[in-house]
C-alpha cells in the first residue's frame, strides 16, 4: 500500500491528477503544515427562510406571542440555548453537508433589526444598516457589506464575485445585496452562461472565448484612451479621469491574470449543461453552485 507521501508524488502525473490538481495542491500544502486560504460563502435568500430550515430536528424552539393577531415572534427570548450537533438530525436543508457535521455550527435568533424588515433587507442584509429597500427597490447601498469587505482583505483575481438567480428570465445582472463602498454596489450575476464566461470564457469555446477577447481588446483601448485625456485636462476632471483609469487598469489586469492561469481553468471549469441555460430556476441555481465551487477551489476567489 502507498503511503499518502507516495500518492501525493504520483498522483499529479495522473489522469485523475489532472482533474484533481487543486485538491492535491491542498492537501499537499496540509500535509506540508501550510495555512489553506480562507474562504467564505454567503447565502442570501431575499425573503428569508423559515427557522426549522436550519433547525436540528427535535429542538423546541421558544418563542413569545406578540402582535394581533398573535403570530409567533422571537422578540422578548433572552435565554442562549449552546447545545453540541453530536447526535442530532439535521433538516433535510442541511442534508448536502450532513458529513461536516462534527465541524458545523448554527446560530439562530440574531436580530435583524437594524437592517430595517420587510420582503428583504437587500444590502443591509450584509451591510448591518437599513439601505431604505421596499417591494420591487433595494435600496442604496449605505456602506460596505461584509463579503466584500473579506474579499478585500483575502485578495484574489476576482476579490467579490456574485452569482444568484432572478424570477425574471430578462435580468442578467441585477445590485441587489452586495457593495465596495457607500453608494458602490456591487454585481450580482444571475446567468450562468454570464458567470461562465467572465471566470472561465479565456478557456472557453465559441461565444464566450470571442467575448473574452472582445473585452479584453476593448479595455487595452479606454486604458490607453483615458491616459491620452489625462494630460488635457486638470482639476476635478482629472480626478474622475484617475478614478476611470484605475478601474480599467484593474480590468485589464484583471483579464491578463486569467490569461496567464489557463491551464488551471482547463482543469477546473465544470461542464456547461443544458441546466446553464435553463429557464427553471432551481436548474440555473443549481449551475451557479458548480461555478461557485470551481471558482473556489481554483482560487479565482475567496469571498
Amino acid at each position: 500500500m502507498n503511503s499518502r507521501r507516495q500518492f501525493l508524488s504520483t498522483s499529479g502525473a495522473t489522469a485523475g491528477g489532472l482533474l484533481l490538481s487543486p485538491i492535491l495542491s491542498q492537501i499537499k500544502a496540509q500535509a506540508a503544515g501550510n495555512k489553506l486560504p480562507l474562504r467564505f460563502v454567503f447565502l442570501v435568500e431575499g425573503n428569508g427562510l423559515e427557522p426549522p430550515h436550519v433547525t436540528p430536528i427535535g429542538y423546541k424552539r421558544p418563542t413569545v406571542h406578540v402582535g394581533k393577531p398573535k403570530v409567533p415572534n422571537m422578540q422578548g427570548v433572552t435565554e442562549m440555548v449552546d447545545e453540541s450537533l453530536v447526535g442530532k438530525e439535521l433538516p433535510e436543508s442541511l442534508h448536502p453537508i450532513k458529513a461536516w457535521q462534527d465541524r458545523l455550527t448554527v446560530v439562530n435568533g440574531l436580530s435583524g433589526r437594524v437592517a430595517g424588515g420587510g420582503h428583504s433587507n437587500d444590502f443591509g442584509a450584509l451591510g448591518a444598516y437599513n439601505c431604505g429597500s421596499g417591494v420591487g427597490n433595494s435600496g442604496v447601498a449605505a456602506g460596505e457589506t461584509i463579503d466584500v469587505a473579506l474579499g478585500k482583505k483575502l485578495g484574489g483575481i476576482f476579490p467579490h464575485f456574485g452569482l444568484g438567480i432572478s424570477d425574471r428570465a430578462e435580468h442578467d445582472v441585477i445590485y441587489n445585496c452586495s457593495a465596495w463602498g457607500k453608494g458602490q454596489p456591487t454585481p450580482t450575476i444571475c446567468q450562468p452562461m454570464t458567470a461562465y464566461g467572465a471566470l472561465f470564457g479565456s478557456v472557453a469555446g465559441g461565444n464566450s472565448k470571442a467575448e473574452f477577447n472582445a473585452k479584453t481588446n476593448l479595455l487595452d483601448f479606454l486604458r490607453e484612451d483615458v491616459k491620452r485625456l489625462h494630460g488635457q485636462v486638470s482639476g476635478t476632471e482629472r480626478d474622475k479621469l484617475q478614478a476611470h483609469l484605475k478601474g480599467y487598469e484593474d480590468m485589464s489586469n484583471r483579464q491578463s491574470r486569467l490569461g496567464e492561469i489557463e491551464g488551471t481553468l482547463r482543469r477546473i471549469a465544470p461542464e456547461v449543461t443544458d441546466k446553464f441555460k435553463s429557464e427553471v430556476e432551481s436548474d440555473r441555481l443549481d449551475a451557479q453552485f458548480d461555478l461557485a465551487a470551481a471558482a473556489l477551489i481554483g482560487g479565482l476567489t475567496h469571498s
